[in-house]
């Protein structure tokens, strides 16, 4: 287990790196907002793969990695449409709502690529301090950073708490493995609780009574723009053609 996400790490090493947020956050709206608008499977596919084309081919993120790490969105999508294909009638266990579940699983994978963009080719902070710049309230903003931070402390957590089953021979099997698995994520979770609240009482010491949200210095190329736009339009067509 390492100790930083994949998201971030891509974020900073894709080929547009350079590129201003405003332009990618323009498509990532149009892409969730073409998403929203889709009421038919191929709507939803091609407004999704279309994303994911950008940030395979486009952005340079390996498509193992992307697929790696669409599995757990996927993971909890079918699960919760186990509840929408499956029904008991009269003792029976039937078939109903297949097509709310197309329409839900479309959507749902189409929202998923459209962030997945943006994450995979932003860092956070330049797309908070873009938000911070638009006018989006600041005390949502700072839950954002300070559920980012939590996460990578998360990671350290589980990473030291898995070297030391390990070193005390920690590998088991069977049922008791499941019990001390649930004892680890139990002793994470406060861990890192009680580490988040130090970190936001030291930041309160420091009289820090707002975050900052700094970005990167970008440079506003209005071809970018345009570029990124013309996608924009693209995504939203799809969802309009394709979805009526």
């Amino acid at each position: 287990m390492t100790e930083f996400l994949p998201f971030d790490y891509w974020a900073y090493h894709n080929r547009w790196r350079e590129v201003h947020p405003g332009a990618k956050l323009l498509f990532g709206v149009a892409a969730l907002v073409g998403a929203c608008l889709v009421h038919r499977p191929l709507a939803g596919l091609a407004v999704g793969g279309t994303a994911a084309l950008l940030t395979v081919v486009g952005a340079g993120i390996p498509l193992r990695v992307y697929l790696r790490l669409l599995l757990l969105p996927v993971g909890f999508l079918s699960l919760g449409l186990v509840s929408l294909l499956l029904d008991f009638k009269e003792g029976r266990l039937v078939y109903t709502g297949l097509a709310l579940a197309e329409t839900v699983a479309s959507r749902s994978l189409a929202a998923v690529a459209a962030l997945y963009f943006l994450i995979f080719t932003t860092p956070v902070g330049e797309i908070l301090a873009l938000l911070r710049r638009l006018g989006v309230p600041a005390l949502f903003l700072e839950i954002c950073i300070l559920t980012y931070r939590h996460l990578f402390g998360l990671l350290r957590t589980a990473n030291r708490l898995r070297l030391a089953q390990l070193a005390r021979g920690g590998r088991l099997r069977g049922r008791l493995a499941w019990r001390v698995a649930a004892g680890l994520v139990r002793q994470l979770f406060l861990l890192a609780q009680h580490r988040a609240h130090r970190n936001y009482l030291a930041l309160m010491a420091r009289g820090a009574e707002e975050l900052a949200f700094r970005g990167r210095p970008q440079v506003l190329r209005w071809r970018e723009f345009g570029f990124f736009g013309l996608w924009a339009g693209v995504e939203l067509l799809l969802a309009w053609c394709l979805g009526r």
